[in-house]
């Protein structure tokens, strides 16, 4: 009986001593940047990531890297003229997510054709699942997958759901439409926000399309440590990389901050000013 009553008495003293690493909300930003042709080179797919921005793009990832819980891409497509926002993977992946459609016309006319949007190498095992059914002007998609000797393509196949419809869009005239945006220097945010309880910590990953323009930070602190950057109108946070290496994208494209890190300790270091765009 004594032994079972100093076990309960250890269980009640470490659940009262455990601590979250904090109470309240932190937000990290992890930049990735897109360079010339839509160029990525390594980019975590996890939360949700929201690539629309009203245009099309075709992104070039040299190496992908999917969060096991599932992540989901939103991606902008244009159903009139048969074309949507692709991904090509360069290097092997594997992982489960799912995609979720955002189209750029108010109104849609769907057209007899396929719609590749992901192409990735054929040694890849991976699962691509729409979000949500999509059943527009008579017609429902589906997502196909089609292999070749180098590589497996996801594609967004129409299926037209009356013989009116489907005889008038197989035997209609395609004109084919490659309105493809590039861009030579654009990034991609990755918001990590998580909010400390007294009884643990959730984790919740969004990331949206820079749409400010704003200017990019970049420096190396030591790893695993935070890095802020902030003024009376903008504040910033990031961790620093395994590499040693950290990125900021502020919000105004010229201004001046205080830029420090933050150890593990909460202490902070290496506190400067900093100057960016115009008369930096």
């Amino acid at each position: 009986m004594k032994n079972i009553l100093i076990g309960i008495m250890c269980l009640f003293t470490l659940s009262c001593s455990y601590k979250p690493d904090f109470v309240g909300k932190k937000v990290y930003e992890n930049v990735t940047k897109i360079v010339h042709n839509n160029k990525i080179e390594n980019f975590e797919l996890k939360g949700k990531v929201n690539l629309k921005n009203g245009e099309i793009n075709v992104y070039h990832i040299n190496k992908l890297k999917i969060d096991s819980n599932i992540p989901k891409v939103v991606l902008d497509v244009d159903f009139n003229n048969g074309i949507s926002d692709g991904l090509i993977i360069y290097q092997k992946v594997d992982g489960n997510f799912i995609v979720d459609f955002n189209s750029i016309t108010e109104k849609v006319k769907t057209i007899n054709k396929k719609i590749p949007f992901l192409i990735v190498p054929k040694n890849s095992n991976i699962t691509v699942n729409l979000a949500k059914n999509i059943v527009i002007d008579n017609t429902q998609f589906i997502i196909e997958k089609i292999e070749n000797d180098i590589a497996k393509s996801y594609i967004l196949t129409p299926i037209f759901l009356d013989e009116d419809t489907n005889y008038i869009k197989l035997n209609q005239k395609i004109k084919y439409y490659t309105n493809v945006a590039k861009y030579n220097e654009k990034y991609l945010v990755q918001y990590n926000l998580i909010n400390g309880t007294e009884k643990g910590k959730i984790v919740y990953n969004y990331g949206e399309l820079d749409r400010n323009n704003g200017a990019l930070i970049e420096g190396t602190h030591t790893k695993g440590s935070d890095v802020i950057i902030e003024n009376e109108n903008e504040y910033h946070m990031t961790k620093v990389d395994d590499k040693g290496e950290w990125k900021i994208l502020t919000t105004s494209k010229a201004g001046e901050g205080i830029i420090y890190g933050v150890d593990g300790k909460g202490q902070k270091t290496k506190v400067e000013t900093v100057k960016w765009g115009e008369g930096e």
